[in-house]
């Protein structure tokens, strides 16, 4: 097998990693955007690894309003950390792509969560999901809705007697 060991500063721009910038929407959504992609890269993510864990391809229409400067906390070896917003109902202006693109899942390590994303173009943008959060959303609007009708009905009830 071939060796090659260059000094981070001579490394050929085609050996270079991508630069990640990433901001949590909260616990079980977060907004990727990679710049730099040349090559076959795998994107991981440091989570117990659990197949409902969902990267999507998309567009951000500004990704100036997420990734702004101000929100900015760490940079660490092409990693960029952005605060969270740590909010479930966030409006993001984003479209996905068409058809939904979603990179191949696999267990690194046998623990964390990775993705090889293939180089497309040199900046692609993505949504990381866990999906069953989606389910939760939704139940809880329909035990909300559920319990105002019962509300609603014993109000109803108490009034008439």
């Amino acid at each position: 097998p071939a060796l090659a060991l260059y000094r981070r500063d001579s490394l050929p721009r085609q050996f270079e990693d991508p630069i990640v910038k990433f901001r949590p929407v909260n616990q079980t959504k977060y907004v990727v955007h990679l710049e730099g992609v040349k090559q076959p890269t795998w994107l991981n993510f440091n989570q117990r690894f659990n197949a409902h864990w969902k990267l999507k391809k998309i567009s951000l229409i500004n990704s100036n309003n997420v990734f702004s400067a101000d929100s900015l906390i760490s940079t660490q070896a092409g990693v960029w950390q952005y605060a969270s917003w740590n909010q479930h109902f966030v409006k993001l202006d984003l479209q996905y792509s068409s058809p939904k693109i979603t990179p191949a899942h696999f267990s690194n390590n046998g623990f964390a969560n990775s993705w090889l994303i293939s180089p497309d173009t040199e900046t692609q943008e993505f949504l990381l999901e866990y999906e069953p959060q989606q389910v939760f959303y939704k139940a809880s609007l329909i035990s909300l809705i559920g319990l105002v009708a019962i509300a609603g009905i014993c109000l109803k009830r108490y009034i008439l007697s």
